[in-house]
């Protein structure tokens, strides 16, 4: 555009042209070659005219050489700033970052301490967010994103991980994933932590879905295929988390997300919110949350779910069995909270063995369910807390849960 622009015009008014388009004053005037000539031809020193026809040819030369080049270099390097302004202005928009190094979240961290809730003190000390401990060593953090697009914290007993890309309505790249998991492995490894609160920031998506661009980044298909089973191993962790998990759902819980709020053992929704799997609207099919909805819905429903792409409200959710409870949009943090403190004031052991076993028997024949459920009762009745409840029964006051 800009060669079309100055073309077929002088080089001194190429020059005026460019630089008012820029906003700018020009240095020196389009009538500067008729003032310099006008003193050349009064100075009685001027050179001979053939010396100067040579080195008039000379700068022809080096301009064919080098068109334009040395004229417009302070234009251009004027060009470069406002384009490292407006890219400076961009990332602005964003979320800070920071590049910490993992060993260095890590020790910044504030130290974990153990904390034991036992259903009955309303008032006990807050805690404080923190660093989320990875799967592999607690006192080290190898993934480290520049952005924190999952926050984790914990306030007395319940472990809230929230999704934070509000921007993209919570959508889970492959490093939130990740980050999800590494969460979950932080609330499993803490004694202190007996219920664990999964939701979305913002007030229009739970989460919709996985970010189809980032899991496009992708490269190789053997890269590809491994990066999709990161929401399977999701889907893992919390089943085997140990400890009962709420999805606190407002707006949007769709394709992913609606698997992820599957996933959850209970899920407090606003009424404000819809589930569905619009997958096959984009010529693909919700494969990877197929298991989880199974495990909460009927095949049929299921089935004309993913195969239609028809969103559900709340009510329906409701009535269909997806959720537990539908709340007005200003009591769904009150209505998630006192879910919460009845979960925390049971029995850890109790909820623990209890949970695994309803989740592994949903995998197995009846005989077989049946004789594992025995063994697991046999088991439960050993414990310590088993016998803190029954003597607390007894002596009608409340437990005092040991956890052992």
């Amino acid at each position: 555009m800009l060669d079309r622009l100055l073309d077929g015009l002088p080089d001194a008014t190429a020059v005026c042209v460019f630089t008012n388009w820029l906003g700018w004053h020009p240095l020196i005037q389009a009538d500067h070659e008729r003032v310099e000539r006008n003193s050349k031809r009064d100075d009685p020193h001027a050179p001979k005219p053939e010396i100067c026809y040579g080195e008039r040819e000379e700068q022809r030369v080096r301009e064919h050489e080098n068109p334009k080049t040395d004229r417009f270099d302070l234009v251009f390097r004027k060009v470069d700033v406002l384009e490292r302004d407006l890219n400076r202005e961009g990332a602005q928009e964003q979320p800070p970052c920071t590049n910490r190094n993992a060993r260095e979240l890590a020790e910044a961290a504030p130290r974990h301490e153990q904390h034991h809730y036992d259903g009955n003190d309303r008032h006990q000390e807050q805690r404080h967010p923190r660093t989320v401990a990875t799967r592999r060593d607690p006192a080290v953090v190898p993934y480290a994103p520049a952005m924190a697009e999952v926050e984790y914290s914990v306030d007395r007993y319940a472990a809230r991980v929230t999704i934070n890309r509000p921007d993209r309505r919570n959508a889970m790249s492959a490093d939130v994933m990740r980050q999800l998991r590494d969460a979950v492995a932080a609330a499993k490894s803490d004694d202190g932590v007996r219920v664990v609160i999964l939701t979305g920031a913002g007030d229009q998506a739970f989460c919709a879905g996985a970010d189809l661009g980032s899991l496009a980044d992708n490269t190789g298909a053997i890269a590809a295929h491994d990066g999709r089973g990161e929401l399977a191993r999701l889907f893992r962790d919390l089943w085997s988390l140990g400890k009962p998990t709420i999805a606190r759902v407002r707006g949007f819980a769709l394709a992913g997300g609606f698997g992820l709020a599957m996933a959850c053992d209970l899920v407090v929704a606003a009424d404000d919110a819809v589930f569905g799997t619009p997958e096959i609207n984009v010529g693909l099919w919700p494969f990877m949350i197929t298991v989880p909805i199974l495990r909460v819905l009927s095949p049929r429903i299921a089935l004309e779910l993913m195969a239609t792409g028809r969103r559900l409200d709340a009510a329906e959710a409701l009535r269909l069995g997806l959720v537990n409870r539908v709340v007005p949009v200003g009591e769904l943090d009150s209505a998630v909270d006192e879910l919460a403190e009845t979960l925390a004031a049971k029995s850890p052991v109790a909820m623990r063995l209890g949970r695994d076993s309803f989740y592994r028997s949903l995998d197995m024949r009846g005989d077989d369910a049946l004789d594992y459920l025995q063994s697991m009762l046999t088991i439960m009745t050993l414990s310590e807390d088993t016998a803190e409840g029954i003597a607390a029964f007894a002596e009608k006051r409340a437990p005092n849960w040991r956890n052992r």
